[in-house]
């Protein structure tokens, strides 16, 4: 949960790419529509189950997802992946399995039932509305939120920590607003996982909506 130091992780100047929100390793699922129930590493992932609101579900039926799995070594504080205005982070109650490649692999529902928030990020007529969520794990029973709800936020600045062990990040685009990168798409497909970092690209926006 350290600090990086200033510079660290540089955030790109070109705003028409979007970033990862943090030091993980990334599968991305694009056009999750018509149906929301799909497999990811063996591990069974339910839209309406993991977001808990219909609205919201029908909102990102055909959208992309995108999940970071962070590793106990990894530096574990997340950060916001656009400029936005982000709303209050409800909290949604569940257990706290285990996310490594073995735990996914048993067939368990894990992402959509593990202890989670969800933060609504208003981040203007390019990205549009952004669903984040922090999902705990094993020995992660603390996700800690340390931005301002209402206070709008600058691309990468810090969101929040979780404290000790491995975790995930899932950030949810709506349909039309994000094209994964090729190759890290070709890997997802293959259920292979592409290790990023804050700040690095990994698609490109549509262009901005009329």
């Amino acid at each position: 949960t350290r600090a990086l130091k200033p510079g660290a992780r540089p955030i790109p100047a070109d705003g028409g790419v979007a970033i990862s929100p943090c030091d993980a390793r990334l599968l991305a699922v694009p056009a999750i529509a018509p149906a929301t129930r799909f497999m990811v590493k063996a591990a069974p992932l339910d839209l309406a189950a993991l977001l808990r609101d219909d609205a919201l579900c029908a909102r990102y039926a055909g959208g992309t997802l995108c999940i970071y799995r962070l590793c106990p070594a990894d530096y574990h504080r997340f950060h916001f992946p656009e400029a936005c205005v982000p709303g209050a982070a409800a909290t949604i109650a569940g257990r706290l399995h285990s996310v490594n490649p073995i735990a996914l692999g048993t067939g368990l529902r894990i992402l959509d039932a593990n202890l989670r928030h969800r933060t609504m990020l208003a981040a203007g007529a390019r990205a549009g509305e952004i669903c984040m969520l922090e999902i705990g794990a094993m020995c992660v029973g603390s996700i800690v939120q340390t931005y301002a709800p209402g206070a709008p936020a600058a691309r990468g600045a810090e969101k929040g920590m979780f404290r000790f062990g491995g975790s995930t990040v899932i950030v949810l685009y709506e349909p039309g607003r994000v094209s994964v990168d090729a190759d890290i798409l070709e890997r997802s497909a293959a259920g292979i996982e592409t290790l990023v970092r804050v700040g690095m690209p990994i698609g490109t926006y549509a262009p901005t909506r009329a």
